[in-house]
C-alpha cells in the first residue's frame, strides 16, 4: 500500500566504522582505543640510552598522523637501519594558528598519543617520547622544545610529515633552518595520499 516503507537500498547498507565487517555498530559508540589504559612511565620499560657504537638515532616527529602504518617519515627512518626516537611536540597556544587545542580536540590527541605509545611498544618496544612546547610551563615554543630534544637524544636527523597550514609550514621552514645550522639533515615527507602540486 501507499504506507507501506521503502524496501532498504544498497546506498542503506554502509559498513561500520570498526568492529566485524557485517557487525551492527552504534556510530555514537567510543572507539575501542579509547579503553585502553595509560602506559607506565617509558623509563619504567622502554630502552633509556643509545649504545654509542650505533649511528647517531633519527628524530622522528609525530604530528597530526598518530599511527604507524601510513606514516613515510617514520618508514623512511626505519628503513635506513639507524635507531629511530618517535616524538610528539605540542606546540604554545600561541603557536596553534589561533585556534588552541581545546575540548574534544583535545581529548581526542589524548587518547590517540596513548593509543600510539601501545601501538609503538606492541610493535618496536619502543616508547613516544611527549615534549611541551609552552603551555606546561616550560616555555620557549615549540622551536625550543624541538632543539632541546634532538640534542638530548643526540640526534643526527630529524624527520617529519609535512602539515600544510601556513603557520606550521612557516614554523617548519625556521625548524629546518635552525636545526640544519646545528649540523642534523632535516628531511620532509609529503603524507601518503596527499596532492603533490
Amino acid at each position: 500500500g501507499a504506507h507501506d516503507a521503502p524496501a532498504a537500498s544498497n546506498s542503506d547498507k554502509r559498513e561500520p566504522r570498526f568492529g566485524p565487517p557485517n557487525a551492527r555498530v552504534d556510530p555514537s559508540a567510543e572507539h575501542p582505543s579509547w579503553r585502553l589504559v595509560e602506559l607506565p612511565p617509558a623509563a619504567e620499560w622502554a630502552p633509556t640510552a643509545f649504545d654509542g657504537r650505533a649511528a647517531s638515532p633519527i628524530l622522528v616527529l609525530f604530528r597530526q598522523e598518530m599511527r604507524l602504518a601510513d606514516h613515510p617519515a617514520l618508514h623512511a627512518a626505519a628503513a635506513t637501519g639507524r635507531p629511530v626516537v618517535p616524538a610528539f611536540i605540542l606546540p604554545a597556544p600561541s603557536e596553534q594558528g589561533g585556534w588552541p587545542l581545546a575540548g574534544a580536540a583535545k581529548l581526542w590527541l589524548h587518547h590517540a598519543l596513548n593509543n600510539l605509545q601501545h601501538s609503538l611498544k606492541a610493535a618496536y618496544g619502543s616508547a613516544l617520547v611527549l615534549r611541551d612546547g609552552g603551555g606546561g610551563g616550560g616555555g620557549g615554543g615549540g622551536l625550543a622544545a624541538l632543539v632541546a630534544l634532538a640534542e638530548d637524544v643526540g640526534a643526527g636527523s630529524v624527520y617529519w610529515n609535512m602539515c600544510y597550514e601556513p603557520w606550521v609550514r612557516e614554523a617548519d621552514d625556521a625548524a629546518a633552518s635552525v636545526l640544519s645550522g646545528m649540523g642534523m639533515q632535516v628531511r620532509t615527507f609529503h603524507k601518503v595520499g596527499t596532492w603533490r602540486g
